[in-house]
C-alpha cells in the first residue's frame, strides 16, 4: 500500500489531509514540524510528501534539500514532493523547481485537488480511486 507524508503545522489542514487521504485508502503519517519531516523521512520510505513551506524548527524549504540530498547520496528513489503554501512567491517557484517539486497547491486548496494530485502521482500504478462528493 502505498505511503504518504503530510507536512503541516496548522492542525486543521492536516487534519482535512489525512482524512482525504485515508478516505483514499492510503497509509499516512503526518510531521508538524521540519525536524519531525526529516526524523520520519529517515525511518521510512514514502511515495508521495504533502510539504508546508512554513514549519517550526526548520523551513520546508530545508527539509526538501535534506531530501534531494540524500537522494542523491544514496540509492534512494526520487520522491515526489507537493508544496502547499498561502505564499507562492515566485522566488520560492524557481527555488522549489530547482529541487525537483512536483506541483504547488495554494491555500486554501479543495478537497478535489489532493485528490486529484494523489492521482497523477500514482497514474503509473493500477489505482481506482474513491469518489470524492462535491456536498
Amino acid at each position: 500500500m502505498k505511503k504518504i507524508l503530510i507536512v503541516e503545522d496548522d492542525q486543521h489542514a492536516s487534519y482535512l489531509m489525512r482524512k482525504i487521504v485515508e478516505y483514499l485508502e492510503f497509509n499516512c503519517d503526518d510531521a508538524k514540524d521540519g525536524e519531525k519531516a526529516i526524523e520520519m523521512y529517515n525511518k521510512n520510505n514514502y511515495d508521495l510528501i504533502f510539504m508546508d513551506l512554513r514549519l517550526p524548527k526548520k523551513s520546508g524549504i530545508e527539509v526538501i534539500e535534506y531530501i534531494r540530498n540524500i537522494e542523491k547520496k544514496t540509492d534512494k528513489w526520487h520522491t515526489p514532493i507537493v508544496v502547499l503554501t498561502a505564499f507562492p512567491s515566485e522566488k520560492i517557484k524557481k527555488r522549489c523547481a530547482e529541487m525537483s517539486v512536483m506541483q504547488f497547491l495554494e491555500k486554501p486548496f479543495n478537497i478535489q485537488e489532493i485528490r486529484n494530485t494523489i492521482i497523477r502521482t500514482f497514474s503509473n500504478y493500477t489505482y481506482h480511486p474513491k469518489e470524492i462528493s462535491k456536498s
